[in-house]
Protein backbone atom coordinates (compact mmCIF):
# COMPACT_ATOMS: atom_id res chain seq x y z
CA UNK A 1 0.00 0.00 0.00
CA UNK A 2 1.27 3.36 -0.80
CA UNK A 3 1.80 6.49 1.15
CA UNK A 4 -1.40 7.64 -0.63
CA UNK A 5 -3.88 4.82 0.18
CA UNK A 6 -2.68 5.04 3.73
CA UNK A 7 -3.25 8.70 4.19
CA UNK A 8 -6.26 8.32 2.60
CA UNK A 9 -7.82 5.51 4.63
CA UNK A 10 -7.03 7.44 7.57
CA UNK A 11 -8.47 10.49 6.54
CA UNK A 12 -11.97 8.17 5.75
CA UNK A 13 -11.47 6.69 9.51
CA UNK A 14 -11.36 10.02 11.05
CA UNK A 15 -14.09 11.14 8.88
CA UNK A 16 -16.34 7.96 9.83
CA UNK A 17 -15.14 8.58 13.43
CA UNK A 18 -14.68 5.03 14.02
CA UNK A 19 -11.77 2.40 12.95
CA UNK A 20 -13.44 -0.89 11.87
CA UNK A 21 -11.52 -3.49 13.74
CA UNK A 22 -11.96 -7.41 12.84
CA UNK A 23 -12.41 -10.03 15.41
CA UNK A 24 -13.53 -13.58 15.96
CA UNK A 25 -14.83 -13.18 19.48
CA UNK A 26 -13.98 -16.80 21.76
CA UNK A 27 -12.36 -17.89 24.21
CA UNK A 28 -8.76 -16.48 24.15
CA UNK A 29 -6.66 -14.22 25.37
CA UNK A 30 -6.48 -12.50 22.07
CA UNK A 31 -10.27 -11.61 21.55
CA UNK A 32 -13.11 -12.17 23.90
CA UNK A 33 -16.37 -10.65 25.51
CA UNK A 34 -16.54 -10.49 29.24
CA UNK A 35 -18.97 -13.06 30.15
CA UNK A 36 -20.10 -10.52 32.98
CA UNK A 37 -20.20 -7.18 31.09
CA UNK A 38 -20.04 -8.17 27.55
CA UNK A 39 -17.27 -5.76 26.83
CA UNK A 40 -14.71 -6.36 24.69
CA UNK A 41 -11.32 -8.10 25.45
CA UNK A 42 -7.82 -9.46 25.18
CA UNK A 43 -5.11 -8.26 23.34
CA UNK A 44 -7.55 -7.05 19.91
CA UNK A 45 -9.64 -4.76 22.10
CA UNK A 46 -6.53 -3.87 23.93
CA UNK A 47 -4.74 -2.39 20.70
CA UNK A 48 -7.78 -1.75 18.70
CA UNK A 49 -9.30 0.77 21.60
CA UNK A 50 -5.63 2.23 21.80
CA UNK A 51 -4.87 2.32 18.16
CA UNK A 52 -8.76 4.14 17.59
CA UNK A 53 -8.03 6.76 21.28
CA UNK A 54 -4.79 7.39 18.72
CA UNK A 55 -6.92 8.19 16.08
CA UNK A 56 -9.39 10.23 18.10
CA UNK A 57 -12.14 7.98 16.71
CA UNK A 58 -14.26 5.05 18.06
CA UNK A 59 -13.63 0.94 18.15
CA UNK A 60 -16.35 -0.62 15.76
CA UNK A 61 -15.33 -4.10 16.02
CA UNK A 62 -16.96 -6.35 13.52
CA UNK A 63 -17.14 -10.35 14.01
CA UNK A 64 -16.20 -12.17 11.24
CA UNK A 65 -15.53 -15.89 11.22
CA UNK A 66 -11.26 -16.14 10.52
CA UNK A 67 -11.52 -16.93 7.25
CA UNK A 68 -13.54 -13.80 6.09
CA UNK A 69 -11.25 -11.19 7.70
CA UNK A 70 -8.61 -10.79 5.10
CA UNK A 71 -11.20 -10.95 2.71
CA UNK A 72 -13.08 -8.48 4.39
CA UNK A 73 -9.94 -6.14 4.89
CA UNK A 74 -9.12 -6.43 1.01
CA UNK A 75 -13.33 -5.59 0.50
CA UNK A 76 -12.70 -2.38 2.71
CA UNK A 77 -15.52 -3.71 4.96
CA UNK A 78 -12.82 -3.44 7.76
CA UNK A 79 -10.04 -1.29 8.28
CA UNK A 80 -7.50 -3.43 9.56
CA UNK A 81 -6.80 -7.34 11.13
CA UNK A 82 -4.80 -7.23 14.36
CA UNK A 83 -4.05 -10.88 14.73
CA UNK A 84 -3.13 -12.20 11.66
CA UNK A 85 0.34 -13.66 10.78
CA UNK A 86 1.93 -13.06 8.17
CA UNK A 87 2.04 -15.82 5.38
CA UNK A 88 2.80 -15.58 1.48
CA UNK A 89 -0.62 -16.08 0.41
CA UNK A 90 -1.66 -13.63 2.70
CA UNK A 91 1.62 -11.06 1.77
CA UNK A 92 0.37 -11.00 -1.78
CA UNK A 93 -2.75 -9.54 -0.33
CA UNK A 94 -2.08 -6.94 1.64
CA UNK A 95 0.99 -5.14 3.95
CA UNK A 96 1.72 -6.63 7.01
CA UNK A 97 3.46 -4.25 9.77
CA UNK A 98 7.14 -4.96 10.84
CA UNK A 99 7.30 -6.27 14.11
CA UNK A 100 4.73 -7.60 16.12
CA UNK A 101 2.55 -6.22 18.50
CA UNK A 102 2.66 -8.37 21.46
CA UNK A 103 5.34 -11.16 22.92
CA UNK A 104 4.11 -14.40 23.21
CA UNK A 105 6.14 -17.21 25.52
CA UNK A 106 5.12 -20.20 24.80
CA UNK A 107 4.42 -23.37 27.01
CA UNK A 108 4.71 -26.77 26.37
CA UNK A 109 2.68 -29.36 28.68
CA UNK A 110 3.83 -33.10 28.54
CA UNK A 111 1.48 -35.97 29.40
CA UNK A 112 3.00 -38.39 32.48
CA UNK A 113 1.53 -40.83 30.02
CA UNK A 114 2.33 -40.08 26.62
CA UNK A 115 6.13 -41.93 26.57
CA UNK A 116 8.00 -37.98 26.44
CA UNK A 117 9.79 -37.12 29.32
CA UNK A 118 10.78 -33.67 28.35
CA UNK A 119 10.81 -30.79 25.98
CA UNK A 120 14.02 -31.75 24.12
CA UNK A 121 12.52 -34.98 23.11
CA UNK A 122 10.08 -33.14 21.21
CA UNK A 123 12.20 -32.09 18.59
CA UNK A 124 12.84 -35.06 16.57
CA UNK A 125 11.71 -35.77 12.37
CA UNK A 126 8.93 -38.58 13.80
CA UNK A 127 7.09 -36.03 15.94
CA UNK A 128 4.11 -34.26 15.14
CA UNK A 129 3.12 -31.41 16.91
CA UNK A 130 -0.38 -29.84 15.50
CA UNK A 131 -1.01 -25.51 15.80
CA UNK A 132 -4.01 -24.14 14.01
CA UNK A 133 -3.02 -22.78 10.80
CA UNK A 134 -2.37 -19.28 10.43
CA UNK A 135 -2.24 -18.85 14.43
CA UNK A 136 0.98 -17.69 16.18
CA UNK A 137 1.57 -21.25 17.51
CA UNK A 138 2.14 -22.36 14.23
CA UNK A 139 5.52 -20.32 13.49
CA UNK A 140 6.41 -21.43 16.89
CA UNK A 141 6.24 -24.74 16.25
Amino acid sequence: MDNRSSASLVDAIRQRGRIRIAVAWGNTAEQFLDPDTGAPGGVVAIVGGMLAADLGVEPEFVNLPWSDQIPALVDGRVDICLKHTNRPDRAFLVDFSTGRLEKYEGKIVIRKDGGITSEAELDRPDRIIAATRGAHQEAQV
